[in-house]
């Protein structure tokens, strides 16, 4: 007895073995595809991550700056003049841009007020012994001590870092 398969089904085999092989491949690129996907997506999640850091380190800076040259103005008590105030209102207006928090630039602004209000207790007095010019320059050192205590949280400095004297 002879057993007899059709044409068809020999045929059919390597087609069958044909189909399985194309679709491994077809799966096999559609794995490749979709793992350098995911890297440039990774690789791209990374530079932005890298953008980002940068511009943080930037923004850190520019603000050590200002913070350091609003200060810088008002450590010289004696030479507070009006170029003196145009330059703090100037360092006061990049402040009020690159500030990470209100209370520093409302710290700075107090700061400001404090010196103009000594200028104009010196400028009156030609005795600098009386009692309200000493209570300014307190007031004056004091602003200094709380500009610098929210400047150095601003930059995230340790709060312990700031205390001085008066």
């Amino acid at each position: 007895m002879q057993i007899t398969v059709p044409i068809a089904l020999w045929a059919a085999v390597p087609l069958a073995s044909a189909a399985i092989a194309a679709g491994a491949a077809l799966f096999a690129q559609h794995m490749a595809n979709n793992r350098d996907k995911n890297q440039r997506d990774h690789e791209r999640k990374l530079r932005e991550m890298e953008l980002e850091e940068a511009k943080q380190q930037r923004l850190r800076d520019d603000r050590i700056r200002v913070y350091t040259d609003l200060s810088k103005q008002i450590s010289g008590k004696e030479s507070i003049d009006q170029t003196t105030f145009r330059k703090l209102w100037e360092t006061y207006a990049e402040i009020r841009i690159l500030a990470g928090s209100q209370d520093v630039a409302a710290a700075a602004m107090h700061l400001y007020t404090a010196a103009r209000k000594f200028k104009e207790v010196r400028d009156n007095h030609e005795a600098y012994d009386n009692k309200e010019f000493n209570e300014t320059i307190n007031d004056l050192m004091k602003a200094h001590l709380e500009f610098m205590k929210e400047a150095r949280a601003d930059i995230g400095h340790p709060p312990e870092a700031h205390e001085m004297r008066l």
